[in-house]
């Protein structure tokens, strides 16, 4: 064994020195630091041939993707940022779907992300007949750094989140009990992984490696900013033709910036977002914010309309919008809290302060007050919105952070 370690080392020493002219602007222990992997002989070899083998296919798909998909990398990206998220989940992304909302897979996986269901349920997206969140670029980014945390904690590396992400945690953990170790190297020769997760972890090696080139860091520190899209809030029922017409594109091209949206309309059941192009957002505004119709979500009476739902309550629909049950009340001249399916409910204008949340799903550990801290919010606001309790939360709660 001591002997087969120092022909590693001597093989390792070899290709550093013979490869010196063509690797000396690329940084092999950055590699092995950003992905958490221990810097040793045998990791080093394994990364080393990762880059030497990149083929020229990789690099030209790596930059048709963002030549073609600059809107959702623009986005993503942004959001990582953000989010303080490591710049190689961007290049996950594109190994799973190639940046595309609309990618699904062969076993259900859907989206930029490819979510299974129950996965995306468990960390804060909708799916339901209206609406498809893991084909929304912004939510399902949020949901998926969620997911990705979630297996960090569990895993305590970056390189067994990813891979844990591509074959399920506990197939990872059999494969690592089988191994008897977690190193990078020692997983990826054992036999015990799926050859689709080598191959998933080594594509994204290649990326990053690939994102080092000149040209390529260039187009991801979007110097030139690409078509951006801003977040707009509609009334129950809004078709994306609608909004199309008001804002002169297609309803073609107003579809597929919005492929979470089914059957081409928001739902029924509360106000909702869709995605146009920041450049038109004036347009929106003079053309069809302003129409004095229930159907654009404005009527004449500075009040928007909110069509009852099954199993809806005045404190459910207050929530949705961002108002009081008081509120509501008053603008309906309600004199009790009973109200009918398919009643039309005012809801005041300028209902927007939840519509704007994100999700944080609570973990083990979480309390209110290291939330409000994480996320720099009042603990107030944090009760108030999520109407908690006696200051009590539960693990694997949807948190609404304002």
């Amino acid at each position: 064994m001591r002997s087969f370690r120092c022909l590693l080392l001597v093989i390792l020493c070899t290709c550093f020195a013979v490869a010196k002219p063509i690797t000396s602007t690329i940084n092999h222990d950055k590699v092995l630091k950003d992905f958490d992997i221990e810097n040793n002989t045998t990791n080093k070899l394994l990364v080393y041939s990762i880059y030497k083998d990149i083929p020229k296919s990789d690099r030209d798909l790596f930059r048709k993707i963002l030549k073609t998909k600059s809107h959702n990398a623009y986005l993503i990206k942004k959001e990582l940022d953000e989010l303080e998220a490591p710049e190689f989940l961007l290049y996950l992304a594109m190994v799973e779907s190639q940046l595309s909302n609309k990618a699904t897979s062969g076993v259900k996986a859907a989206g930029i992300w490819q979510f299974m269901p129950v996965t995306a349920k468990n960390f804060g997206l909708r799916i339901d007949k209206f609406v498809d969140e893991r084909r929304d670029p912004r939510a399902s980014t949020e949901a998926a750094f969620s997911y990705f945390s979630h297996l960090k904690k569990n895993f305590g590396k970056w390189y067994l989140a990813l891979m844990a992400y591509n074959c399920g945690e506990g197939r990872l953990k059999k494969a690592i009990a089988k191994t008897g170790s977690d190193d990078l190297e020692a997983l990826m020769s054992s036999g015990n992984l799926p050859k689709e997760t080598s191959g998933f972890i080594k594509k994204i090696i290649r990326y990053s490696y690939i994102a080092t080139s000149s040209d390529i860091r260039a187009t991801l520190d979007f110097k030139n900013k690409p078509l951006g899209f801003k977040q707009i809030f509609v009334a129950p029922g809004t078709k994306l033709s609608s909004v199309a017409k008001s804002i002169g594109i297609s309803a073609n091209e107003m579809s597929n910036y919005n492929a979470h949206i089914k059957n081409g309309s928001a739902p029924s059941n509360g106000k909702y977002h869709f995605y146009i192009p920041e450049n038109k957002l004036n347009l929106f505004v003079a053309n069809y914010k302003n129409k004095k119709d229930d159907k654009f979500g404005v009527s004449g009476e500075n009040y928007q309309t909110h069509l009852v739902a099954a199993n809806e309550n005045l404190k459910v629909i207050a929530q949705k919008w961002g108002v009081s049950v008081k509120d509501l009340k008053v603008a309906n001249k309600l004199k009790s809290d009973k109200i009918l399916v398919n009643q039309k409910i005012k809801i005041p204008q300028g209902a927007d302060r939840l519509l704007s949340t994100k999700k944080y799903i609570v973990q083990n550990g979480d309390t209110l007050a290291g939330i409000s801290k994480m996320f720099a919010v009042n603990i107030n606001d944090l009760v108030a919105i999520n109407d908690i309790k006696d200051g009590k939360i539960v693990v694997g709660d949807n948190i609404d952070i304002p």
